[in-house]
């Protein structure tokens, strides 16, 4: 099997575990990582046994012997990365959120078809096997009836870094976490979402640490959302249906989901090492088979989410851009 070559752009805390992601696939590999700063790159290769490595991300987008680059700044950086990696050929895999708004999604997908080059927003949890085992029991009507969602989202590890702070830097508790959410309901019900409303704890210099969310979704589907970084309670998604409840724990990282039906309760656990994977396997099949956007994570899905924060957060806190 031919290896898929990875450079990743950016030394942010989440490279490492990608990385093993990367090393755990059956055909991934690390050739190279561009920091902002030389030592922050060269740091981080030596530390990860990565062959090359750059000081700007330019350079990344000029290594001919890369397949494709992992996206991983700060939120608000993403754009503009991805519109000089995209114009300079390259396929990307780029970290959530894609984007801040609705028009940069559109912008890079409509780049990425007109480049002729492969693009997918990474959301690492929709392709865990629970979540997938999940959407096999939704489609199979397993619930019966759905009749509501309830979704909490606790991440009190998220720190109020400076970029964190600043919503026009991609800061705040929804921009951070909100996909997990939203994409796994676009992804496993794959319809949109409807009538969404939101409410936000906001702590000066205006970032958001905690928002709760409801919306509908086709025939009669109510939805629940809550995101925190400070409220300690136990991260789930919980599906209930006429003959039944789902509970997927932890669900952006999760080896186990439970069903309820009939008075009886079936624990489902899954063989796993690094959450990361999943995904990367994903992705390096989209790329050996020739495709150019992800038929799990496609385009449409990436821009709904994106459009639903970005508007919950020009509704509620007077975002602008």
């Amino acid at each position: 099997m031919k290896k898929v070559r990875y450079g990743i752009l950016s030394t942010a805390t989440i490279v490492p575990r990608f990385i093993e992601g990367i090393r755990e696939s059956r055909a991934g590999e690390v050739v190279a990582i561009a920091g902002r700063q030389f030592e922050q790159a060269q740091k981080m290769a030596n530390e990860l046994g990565i062959p090359r490595y750059y000081g700007s991300y330019q350079e990344l987008y000029q290594d001919d012997e890369i397949d494709i680059i992992y996206i991983a700044n700060y939120n608000g950086g993403h754009y503009a990365c991805l519109k000089e990696a995209l114009q300079a050929g390259r396929n990307i895999l780029c970290e959530k959120p894609i984007c801040m708004t609705k028009e940069q999604a559109e912008k890079v997908f409509t780049i990425a078809k007109e480049k002729g080059v492969f693009l997918m927003e990474a959301q690492k949890s929709v392709f865990l096997p629970a979540q997938q085992k999940a959407r096999q029991l939704l489609d199979q009507h397993e619930l019966g009836e759905i009749q509501w969602v309830n979704i909490i989202s606790c991440h009190t590890g998220a720190k109020r870094g400076e970029w964190f702070k600043k919503i026009a830097n991609g800061g705040g508790i929804l921009r951070g976490a909100g996909t997990y959410s939203l994409e796994f309901l676009l992804t496993a019900f794959q319809q949109s979402l409807e009538n969404y409303s939101g409410n936000f704890a906001i702590q000066p210099p205006v970032s958001d640490d905690g928002c709760v969310i409801n919306l509908k979704m086709a025939p009669n589907i109510m939805v629940s959302i809550l995101i925190t970084k400070d409220i300690v309670t136990e991260s789930r998604i919980e599906i209930y249906g006429t003959a039944g409840r789902l509970i997927i724990p932890n669900f952006w990282k999760t080896d186990r989901l439970s069903l309820e039906r009939e008075g009886k309760e079936e624990t489902m656990v899954f063989e796993m090492n690094s959450e990361f994977v999943f995904e990367i396997d994903h992705v390096n099949d989209c790329l050996q088979r020739g495709l150019l956007t992800s038929p799990v994570m496609t385009p449409a899905v990436s821009i709904e989410a994106t459009t639903i924060i970005d508007e919950l957060y020009r509704k509620n806190l007077g975002v602008t851009e």
